[in-house]
């Protein structure tokens, strides 16, 4: 019997990326051990020796450093658990180091993805002059909550940092009854599916917990209405980022104390909220204070002088690892009105007191949590994973990328002046005076300013790659403001003086259409090339939001097949079908005037799809790929 030879069978994978919220799982504090005593806060003189964060992943790169080493001793590290338990062959033999001419040293060490003796660990290094030093870290996982799905379904938990191929239980809000089970895979990975019923999502938060077995790791995810990420909680806020040039922000345009990233706000019923955020985390030691304050301009005139201002303060606890508010912060001030970058002639706004009584300061998720130290409660950190200029896309990325230091505020409408409109940001040498300097850096250029922001709406395959153009044309023009999936789908907020402007989407990538834009009072666009919005109207302090749409192009999808009947065979390509994913079976037309070919020609969405041959006709034939 002859063999028929099938060309034009082939597969395609399918790849699929989701979103989804990660956050850093428990971590352990970090303390020095000064000669002869207990773990304790060192004095500057003392050795110290630091990992450069509180928590790893396995396998992840753990960075050391010591100083206050007698110059060039020999120094002995080593990593054990909090214990004192060493396993053989996971890392803790100890290992030497030679200090430099200033008693300085760096070394690096990682966990080993099959320890269990648990996650808290211990570093400690001992010179030979006698001097020594330990720290303590964490071994740490991350876990991560796709809510897309909502609540009385199935969402997607996923976690990474466990041992390989260990056992992981899952729970909502501690419950036996809402427990599931995971097995890791061989890098550590987990993933399954939780129900959120609806009870946990209305009640407002909920936690999810992963126990496990062999690592001993213990995670927590805490999620709130809006959402389980330092990012999530900026969602309801109008962001505006650093003032750029050509669509560039100003990166590392300033020292990193004194370098801001983004500012934003949030009016409710009772509060107007407001954010402020430091491109730095580790500047303010010592005596050394972070100061910003909010600048507002209350009767609207064009050229926006300040005539109130809102200021706040933040340090680094002793050892440098995390952000405080100082005790003294919020301050409030009146202003002169003659100013545009700054509170001219600053009057203390009512007494600290009822400063502090009607402005909450503190935390990003929580806003009650002062996070200055004056009690167990107000012991929150500052420190945020919301830094805008991270590297990639944008190169060198910020300082201490992707972390920022941001303290929000809960202002009292009822304590605010009337028609207080929030105007800018700017970073000053000391908050405390009232902003009466020249400004180090301000989010937008002085004068009257408001804030506009693109939102980008993409439907179709792919959605997560391309990025999109847009420019604003009025007073001023803004050109190459992009949106893509890294900047979350958003322009940010761009600082734009008086006037009525103009905003286009150009150089739409290949594959797509533009389906439409709208701003508020503002004719829309039905998605008519150019993709153009005019008349938008932008005042002193105004926030306004446009929406442009786009959706992948269909493509076209050619399928071919060309049978070769060898040993007295006698099939023609209409004989033979095919199948896309899981449609119906089809038959191959026959391509021209040659009935052993056959061709397909398919008009489909953007995607990638499998094409497989059902069954062949008989009799058994051998097929190739080409």
């Amino acid at each position: 019997m002859k063999s028929t030879k099938l060309i034009g069978t082939f597969i395609l994978l399918l790849g699929l990326m989701v979103g989804v919220a990660p956050a850093l799982g428990r971590i352990a504090k970090r303390a020095v051990l000064q000669r002869g005593g207990g773990l304790s806060e060192s004095p500057q003189t003392a050795p110290v020796i630091r990992t450069d964060k509180e928590g790893y992943l396995a396998g992840e790169v753990t960075a050391i450093s010591g100083e206050g080493f007698s110059p060039f001793e020999r120094v002995m590290l080593r990593v054990s658990h909090i214990d004192g338990t060493v396993e053989a062959g996971m890392g803790h033999d100890a290992w030497f180091v030679d200090a430099d001419a200033n008693g300085a040293f760096r070394a690096s060490w990682s966990v080993n993805i099959h320890d269990t003796a648990g996650a808290n660990l211990k570093l400690e290094a001992a010179g030979s002059s006698g001097l020594s030093a330990q720290a303590a870290f964490a071994r740490t996982g991350r876990l991560a909550l796709d809510r897309s799905s909502g609540a009385g379904s199935k969402s997607r938990v996923t976690g990474e940092g466990f041992n390989s191929n260990e056992l992981v239980t899952i729970k909502l809000d501690g419950s036996e009854h809402q427990s599931i089970s995971a097995l890791s895979d061989a890098n550590g990975n987990i993933s399954a599916d939780l129900s959120l019923t609806s009870g946990n999502v209305e009640a407002g938060a909920f936690s999810i917990q992963a126990t496990s077995s062999d690592s001993a790791m213990v995670l927590s995810l805490n999620c709130s209405p809006s959402g389980c990420t330092d990012a999530d909680f900026l969602a309801d806020f109008f962001v505006v980022r650093h003032q750029s040039i050509g669509g560039q922000p100003l990166i590392r345009d300033v020292p990193a104390d004194k370098e801001l990233t983004q500012m934003g706000r949030n009016v409710d019923a009772t509060d107007y909220n407001i954010f402020m955020s430091w491109d730095g985390t580790d500047q303010w030691t010592g005596k050394n204070t972070g100061d910003a304050c909010a600048l507002f301009d209350t009767n609207g005139d064009a050229n926006g002088n300040i005539d109130f201002a809102v200021c706040g303060q933040i340090i680094n606890s002793k050892d440098g690892t995390k952000i405080f508010q100082t005790t003294a912060s919020p301050f409030a001030f009146t202003c002169d009105n003659t100013l545009g970058n700054r509170c001219g002639t600053p009057v203390p706004y009512s007494t600290a007191a009822l400063v502090h009584a009607n402005i909450r300061s503190g935390t990003l998720r929580n806003v009650d949590n002062r996070a200055d130290g004056s009690t167990p409660a107000n012991t929150g950190n500052l420190i945020t994973k919301t830094d805008p200029w991270t590297n990639p896309p944008y190169i060198p990325g910020g300082w201490n990328a992707p972390y920022d230091a941001t303290l929000r505020m809960a202002i009292k409408r009822t304590f605010l002046p009337a028609n207080a409109r929030l105007v800018n940001l700017c970073s000053y040498p000391s908050a405390g005076s009232g902003a009466n300097n020249n400004p180090f850096v301000c989010i937008g250029p002085t004068g009257g300013n408001g804030f506009m922001e693109i939102k980008k709406v993409v439907t179709g395959q792919y959605s997560d790659t391309p990025t999109f153009t847009f420019k604003m044309e009025g007073p001023t023009t803004k050109d190459n403001l992009l949106a893509s999936s890294l900047s979350g789908w958003t322009t940010g907020g761009i600082v734009l003086p008086v006037g009525t402007y103009s905003a286009t989407e150009y150089n739409i990538p290949t594959g797509w259409g533009f389906t439409g834009a709208s701003c508020p009072l503002a004719t829309s666009n039905g998605g008519t090339l150019p993709a153009t919005v005019s008349g938008i109207v932008v005042d002193i302090g105004s926030s306004t939001t446009c929406t442009f749409s786009n959706t992948a192009n269909p493509g076209t999808l050619i399928v071919k097949i060309v049978v070769v009947n060898n040993y007295g065979g006698s099939r023609h390509a209409a004989d033979f079908t095919f199948q896309v994913g899981a449609d119906a079976a089809v038959a191959f037309l026959q391509d021209g005037a040659d009935v052993l070919a056959g061709k397909n020609t398919l008009t489909k969405g953007a995607g990638t799809y499998n094409i497989t041959e059902p069954s062949a006709p008989s009799p058994t034939m051998t097929r190739q790929a080409p």
